[in-house]
């Protein structure tokens, strides 16, 4: 019977296949998802039942956190509202962490360059930094306006010195939208996509780690990829459903 790990309604398995040929291995060398992963070192894999519980962003001996886990990290560290810090995330970036402005502000909360460096973010497009960065730079605005959530949105979009010469909110389009639409995003279940970012080198582990993707195959929910790493080839499965994957696994006659 081979093992499945599940992680937030998500089934993630790798199963090898002999060198890069696709000839189907064993069954009895097949190995779960977090097996092969942590063998290889080329992938970190996802987290377990239990483990996607964990209040400390740094799961999988330190190797891998997912973005819920880090936004999670980030308002227990700073004492903000997880639904703010997702609501300023969507309006920002939509949890893009590639996302650049015309401005020039980078990530998943939009640093600037000289607010990174305020907040001692030194890479600003190492996910958890620009994460943690973002929430520290707005619990900063939040203790200097007293705890004025207005203000401080407004501070972190336009920039205290700007909110402070208005006495308030700035008369700036783009700010008085910003409030409102961040705002409203703090009433709505905001989802955190369900990403898992590499600590090593702070981006999103199918960007580094699965370079080589390829023949595709899905069925409804599932997604089955060829993946090569190092001198071996796996197949990949993605599922929610359970139906669905064994599915997909028939069509690779595992």
């Amino acid at each position: 019977m081979i093992e499945v790990q599940k992680t937030s309604g998500t089934y993630m398995e790798l199963y090898p296949v002999s060198g890069k040929s696709g000839t189907r291995s064993n069954s009895q060398n097949i190995k779960p998802f977090i097996e092969v992963l942590n063998d290889t070192s080329k992938m970190a894999g996802a987290t377990n039942k239990t483990q996607s519980k964990a209040t400390n962003a740094e799961t999988l001996n330190g190797k891998t956190a997912t973005l819920e886990s880090i936004f999670e990290e980030a308002s227990r560290k700073y004492n903000l509202p997880l639904n703010l810090l997702k609501a300023v995330a969507k309006q920002e970036s939509d949890f893009n962490p590639n996302d650049v402005s015309h401005s020039g502000a980078v990530g998943i909360m939009q640093l600037m360059p000289d607010t990174a460096k305020e907040v001692g973010v030194t890479d600003r497009y190492n996910i958890r930094q620009n994460i943690m960065g973002g929430a520290k730079y707005l619990s900063t605005q939040m203790k200097a306006f007293g705890g004025n959530l207005t203000l401080a949105l407004a501070a972190y979009n336009a920039g205290p010195g700007s909110v402070r010469r208005y006495g308030g909110v700035p008369p700036y389009k783009e700010t008085q939208d910003y409030v409102k639409k961040v705002t409203n995003y703090m009433k709505q279940n905001i989802q955190i996509p369900n990403k898992t970012v590499d600590l090593s080198n702070g981006k999103l582990l199918n960007e580094d780690s699965a370079k080589n993707v390829s023949n595709t195959k899905t069925v409804s929910d599932t997604v089955a990829k060829t993946v090569d790493m190092s001198e071996t080839r796996y197949i990949m499965i993605e599922s929610t459903s359970d139906y669905h994957r064994r599915k997909l696994l028939e069509s690779y006659s595992i």
